[in-house]
């Protein structure tokens, strides 16, 4: 179908004209992808990030009370995103 100008773009139109072309199923088409990528990286984060804290709070208890546990936060999170990246980077490279 012919594209709308642009003042003329809008959410129901995007999904009234993917509908038209393939229904909903257009909708959820990478969702297989998407949880491909998605699953391992949110799976890896969380375990490596209790890991993370249980070490950090083990090595060096003096910042796991009070304010300084936001640092441990900070950290354990800083190390969990940058291994649950490097988990799902090739399924990203996939996806994308």
């Amino acid at each position: 179908g012919a594209v709308p100008p642009a003042g003329e773009w809008r959410l129901s139109n995007g999904i009234a004209r993917l509908y038209a072309e393939g229904g909903f199923g257009v909708l959820y088409s990478s969702l297989g992808g998407l949880l491909f990528r998605e699953l391992p990286f949110t799976i890896t984060k969380f375990v490596v990030f209790d890991a993370a804290v249980s070490a950090i709070s083990t090595l060096l208890p003096s910042l796991a009370d009070g304010q300084t546990s936001y640092f441990v936060s900070l950290a354990a999170g800083a190390i969990a995103g940058v291994v649950g990246g490097a988990v799902s980077t090739p399924a990203d490279t996939i996806l994308t």
